[in-house]
């Protein structure tokens, strides 16, 4: 609902806090890497300079980028079951996560990393920066949203049975199966349906409201 745009922006601006720490601390260890397999200075790191790169740097740079990833994706999943910010930081639990997604998790991140390392490589061949960045920051959201959707299938299928039925989101829990039977009873546009229950059920169930039939008019009325 609309009403809780304030909540939904709160939220996402955690998420992004989130992301900000773990991509800070990917962008250290990659300046790091940088510094002893042969960068010669710390500016060529932050510019991106490869002279100076060894092919080790050129190795171990993607594969922390791609070990950051794997971490925040699951640190990210553990934020929107709770919403609680704690819970992304808890590396003993977001390991355990990402043990738990299993291997669509491990494919899914780096198909992700390499598709943005591929646009962002391709974004900067074009004339006008300001242009490419534009470009890399749409695929990046359009990306970012897949793998919401990716990691809340992988967690429907791995985390959820072991954890149970009461799923958390939010700051609300919800029974499943207690969705699932309420369903039942309602036809594709949410209603209730007329049949299915006990005659009891409706008995028991009455509106506030009937409408009744006046002795001198052929219209209803309340």
């Amino acid at each position: 609902e609309w009403s809780n745009a304030g909540d939904f922006t709160l939220k996402g601006i955690l998420s992004a806090c989130i992301a900000i720490v773990y991509g800070t601390v990917a962008t250290v260890l990659c300046v790091f890497v940088g510094l002893i397999f042969g960068v010669k200075t710390f500016g060529e790191v932050v510019t991106g300079s490869e002279v100076h790169v060894s092919i080790i740097a050129k190795l171990l740079i993607p594969l922390v980028i791609y070990a950051i990833s794997l971490l925040f994706w699951s640190a990210y999943s553990l934020y929107a079951e709770t919403v609680e910010l704690s819970r992304a930081f808890r590396m003993v639990e977001v390991v355990l996560r990402v043990q738990a997604l299993g291997k669509g998790m491990l494919i899914s991140v780096a198909i992700w990393c390499a598709s943005i390392g591929l646009v962002s490589w391709l974004t900067g061949l074009i004339p006008w920066s300001f242009l490419g960045y534009a470009l890399l920051l749409l695929f990046v959201a359009y990306a970012s949203l897949t793998m919401v959707h990716i990691v809340s299938q992988l967690s429907m299928k791995y985390v959820k049975p072991v954890l149970g039925d009461v799923v958390n989101v939010g700051y609300m829990e919800y029974s499943l199966k207690q969705r699932a039977e309420e369903s039942k009873f309602e036809d594709e546009y949410g209603h209730q349906k007329q049949g299915g229950r006990k005659a009891s059920h409706y008995a028991d169930h009455h509106p506030d409201e009937a409408l009744t039939w006046s002795t001198d008019s052929d219209s209803p009325e309340l």
